[in-house]
């Protein structure tokens, strides 16, 4: 769609941020766009809610308060000049965040060390009962969006085919007794700001819910420890030795991580495919296709692995 400074005006006129130098934007995602805009006084992250409603919202700035006391690395929102964090455009919710310079990190030991550190910090967290919130894409999604698919104004046979064998193959993972606590669950190198292999901030806490602890290795491995679309089991071993300094795994976790590692491929996949059934888009569909491939990838090489 594309910000104007018109409508990003209108919209910072409620702040005292000054008048618009220049407005860039950073990345259009597929919930939400991000611009980094200049005024007279600070840089700040302007983000447009696409698909999020007021109350998934104001979930997140609840728990972004919380791990704000915490100290935790995060872009934190600014209120306006009336102490509310949430405004209306055109074209959606917005929300104007501090903003943190750096870039999207290129996986690397390094990298992935600050990354298992900063989560197992996340996972171990206290009173997260507080801030219980339902999994969006969790064990019983797959059920769900399966009901749909006959229905669906899109038809993808092979595509629903393998959704519905890989969801027969992970759900055991939905009856296995395991540490539960708060996660991001959608940790990706583009929801990370680094400077110098350094995390700088962890983004986007809009799917951040309370679930099982393993979910979010699962969905971080596959984020942060493939190169050339291949599992680098250096980087694995990096990610966890980091991670259990803060939360040592159990026995049991570290015998059900390569499902996990499958269900944060099929989780991300179902998610897109959950749109896509509604909402035809060539770049979805290309992304359902590669997380697919993925899927079949980790489903070959599972018996292989070992933590």
């Amino acid at each position: 769609m594309g910000l104007s400074k018109k409508e990003a005006t209108e919209v910072l006129s409620s702040y005292n941020l000054g008048k618009i130098k220049s407005i860039k934007r950073l990345t259009k995602g597929y919930s939400n766009e991000n611009y980094k805009v200049k005024t007279t006084t600070r840089k700040v992250l302007y983000r447009t809610f696409v698909y999020n409603d007021k109350a998934e919202i104001k979930y997140e700035l609840a728990l972004l308060r919380f791990l704000k006391k915490k100290k935790f690395p995060a872009a934190y929102p600014i209120a306006n000049n009336a102490n509310r964090y949430i405004s209306k455009s055109k074209h959606g919710k917005v929300v104007i965040y501090e903003f943190i310079p750096g870039n999207e990190p290129t996986p690397s030991k390094k990298v992935v060390k600050e990354i298992g550190t900063a989560l197992g910090r996340l996972n171990s967290f206290k009173k997260w009962k507080k801030y219980q919130r339902k999994n969006p894409i969790g064990f019983d999604f797959c059920a769900l969006l399966i009901e749909q698919f006959d229905t669906a104004s899109h038809q993808y046979p092979k595509i629903f085919k393998h959704f519905k064998v890989q969801s027969t193959h992970l759900k055991s993972l939905a009856t296995a007794d395991l540490p539960k606590g708060l996660i991001h669950a959608d940790i990706f190198t583009d929801n990370t700001i680094f400077k110098k292999k350094k995390l700088q901030a962890i983004l986007d806490f809009e799917e951040a819910c309370t679930d099982v602890l393993m979910i979010e290795i699962g969905v971080a491995i596959n984020g942060f420890c493939f190169k050339n679309d291949k599992l680098d089991l250096s980087l694995v071993k990096a990610f966890l030795t980091a991670y259990e300094k803060q939360r040592p795994m159990t026995k049991e976790e570290k015998i059900l991580l390569p499902k996990f590692i499958q269900w944060g491929t099929h989780a991300i996949l179902g998610w897109h495919l959950k749109i896509l059934l509604e909402d035809k888009s060539l770049k979805r569909l290309n992304r359902v296709k590669y997380l697919v491939d993925r899927a079949k990838y980790l489903r070959i090489i599972e018996k292989g692995l070992s933590f």
